[in-house]
């Protein structure tokens, strides 16, 4: 009987918290006028170089909620964050809008050579 009760007990606090959190869940409001999320990040021009790597890199990430006022600062702070790293000759952020609440970056990208070919007379 005490082995019944006692999973009883865990039972219900199992299924109370899982009520509250889907209630929760249901409850979501959209974000407020100026912020964006951040659908997608899209890179191009990594052959060598990992996009788990470019992705540490940048100040955000998918699904961040970012104010529209510090947009441009992030890009250019991702800019010089993978420029910094040494990889890259060449480093292009830029963002687009493609809904009402919603951001797209687009990183571009030309990976460094670390072979030169000299010409030998």
């Amino acid at each position: 009987m005490r082995w019944w009760c006692g999973n009883t007990i865990y039972c219900v606090v199992i299924l109370l918290f899982v009520v509250s959190f889907s209630s929760r869940a249901e409850g979501i409001e959209p974000p407020a006028p100026g912020i964006r999320e951040v659908k997608e990040i899209l890179i191009s021009g990594n052959y060598q170089t990992k996009r788990k790597v470019i992705l540490t890199e940048v100040p955000f990430s998918l699904g961040s909620l970012i104010s529209e006022k510090y947009i441009a600062e992030l890009a250019e702070r991702a800019k010089q964050n993978l420029l910094n790293t040494t990889l890259f000759n060449y480093v292009s952020v830029t963002y687009q809008y493609p809904g009402q609440n919603e951001v797209i970056f687009e990183i571009t990208v030309e990976e460094r050579w670390y072979i030169w070919v000299f010409p030998v007379f």
